[in-house]
């Protein structure tokens, strides 16, 4: 009990000490309650808008890809001349497996393999050189979008921390990842259009 009423007597008279002393010439930085809450929404924002532009590099793939799609499955592709010619083959191959005809179905055969190879060779070309503009507009599109990612950045500095760096290293990531994409799509359109 006396240790207690010794150290808050002691308390009280280095409180009243420090009072009588004189102020420090640095005046103190006063921080109100409106002060971190501003920087985190700045903070909050700016992470917003790198979402934004991940975002936006996500719906170019998405669009990208479904008109490569789009490309492949209309009437007429490829992929519809290859099931064309399989069905009219798979006609005269029954015939054939059934021994009727013989030399007339393989000579149909023959036309159609013909036929079907420069009707396919000539669609191959057509669609090569669509998804190559695709891949084109991809690129530019990408470029464009990181360019402005970097502006942001720069014109941002000040609200890189430790709340919005993760963000900014996973935008980047994504777009090194989409360059070594798009470059590994150009190389294997370049190498199946030889």
């Amino acid at each position: 009990m006396k240790t207690l009423v010794l150290t808050a007597w002691m308390g009280v008279s280095v409180a009243t000490t420090n009072a009588d002393a004189k102020p420090a010439l640095v005046e103190p930085v006063r921080i109100t309650a409106d002060a971190p809450v501003a920087i985190d929404r700045q903070t909050q924002a700016f992470i917003k808008k790198i979402a934004l532009h991940q975002w936006y590099v996500n719906t170019v793939w998405q669009q990208y890809h479904q008109s490569v799609a789009a490309i492949k499955n209309k009437v007429g592709s490829v992929r519809d001349l290859h099931t064309q010619m399989n069905a009219l083959i798979k006609y005269y191959q029954d015939d054939i497996d059934q021994g009727v005809r013989l030399q007339d179905s393989r000579k149909a055969i023959d036309e159609i393999y013909s036929l079907y190879g420069k009707k396919i060779n000539k669609q191959a070309k057509v669609e090569a050189k669509q998804i190559a503009r695709l891949q084109a507009l991809l690129g530019v599109e990408l470029e464009r979008e990181e360019n402005e990612f970097d502006e942001l950045v720069k014109a941002n500095l000040d609200q890189i921390n430790a709340d919005s760096e993760p963000a900014i290293r996973n935008a980047s990531r994504q777009f090194a990842n989409a360059a070594i994409s798009l470059k590994a799509l150009q190389g294997k359109g370049a190498w199946t259009s030889r």
